[in-house]
C-alpha cells in the first residue's frame, strides 16, 4: 500500500470577518456573502502553517460552516439548536 502526502488546507482565499462574512477590498462586509471551509479565509491570519496541520481545513469547515450559516441568518452560534 502506498501513501501520498496531501494538503487539506489552502492559504489563499477570501478575507472574512469573525462571522465569516466576506470583506471587500476596503475591509467592509459584503452584504449577504459568507464563506466557510477553505473558501473562508483569515483562519490563520497572515501565517499559514501547512505542514503538521492536515486536519485544519476540515476543522475550519466544521466550525466555519455553522458560524457562516448563523451569521447569514442574523444569529450567533449560541442561537442555533444544540445537537
Amino acid at each position: 500500500m502506498a501513501y501520498w502526502p496531501n494538503v487539506y488546507t489552502i492559504c489563499a482565499s477570501l478575507v472574512c470577518d469573525d462571522s465569516n462574512q466576506v470583506l471587500d477590498g476596503d475591509d467592509n462586509p459584503i452584504e449577504g456573502l459568507h464563506a466557510a471551509g477553505n473558501a473562508g479565509g483569515s483562519f490563520f491570519g497572515y501565517y499559514c502553517p501547512v505542514s503538521g496541520f492536515s486536519a485544519a481545513g476540515v476543522s475550519h469547515a466544521l466550525v466555519g460552516g455553522p458560524l457562516a450559516a448563523a451569521s447569514a441568518l442574523g444569529k450567533t452560534l449560541d442561537d442555533l439548536p444544540k445537537a
